[in-house]
């Protein structure tokens, strides 16, 4: 088994989300939605590739299931690609949304969301990932650059797949609570 084979796989069975988020975020005819279309098109897609990512956790975690010791780190480093990569433009989009919300997104923000989400629609549908986007902190930094919130880590990062799971979920959800009561930073 081979990485390509795995996101073919992938795409075949859920393929079909991320050509919906395609056509709603870069549609063929160049004709600019109004803000208003263009914030519910954002909505759809963060809704779209959220249910993509459930999705393909659920097919990789099936693949997982009595395969060989190679297979399953090839699955496991898919699961984490599409953890990384998923979640760092579904957190990046509903930071926009909210700031859009309150008026206070910039045209240069609409522009590097778009580049973020053409970036891991082209990953995820080829399966070719940047290696260092995979890496927990460098995806928390991001993540709170985006925001504006400065990240302070006070305890170590775990190591073993399942664990970095459940603590860059829970990182996310503090990085979204402290945006939304306006603070500044976030210990992790």
């Amino acid at each position: 088994m081979e990485q390509k084979d795995i996101y073919e796989r992938m795409n075949r069975a859920v393929g079909a989300l991320l050509r919906e988020i395609e056509a709603l975020l870069f549609p063929e005819e160049s004709a600019d939605p109004s803000e208003e279309a263009f914030r519910e098109k954002l909505r759809t897609a963060w809704e779209k590739g959220d249910a993509y990512r459930r999705k393909a956790y659920e097919i990789l975690d099936e693949e997982m299931n009595g395969a060989a010791e190679a297979d399953a780190a090839l699955l496991q480093r898919a699961r984490r690609h599409v953890h990384t990569d998923t979640g760092r433009v579904l957190i990046a989009t509903r930071y926009f949304l909210e700031k859009d919300e309150r008026g206070e997104s910039t045209a240069a923000q609409k522009e590097k969301l778009l580049a973020d989400w053409r970036e891991v629609l082209d990953a995820i549908q080829s399966g070719s990932f940047n290696e260092a986007q995979a890496d927990v902190r460098t995806q928390l930094n991001a993540a709170g650059k985006e925001t504006g919130i400065r990240i302070i880590y006070t305890g170590e990062i775990p190591t073993d797949p399942e664990n970095i799971r459940r603590y860059a979920k829970e990182a996310a959800a503090k990085i979204m609570a402290a945006v939304r009561a306006g603070e500044t930073s976030v210990e992790l």
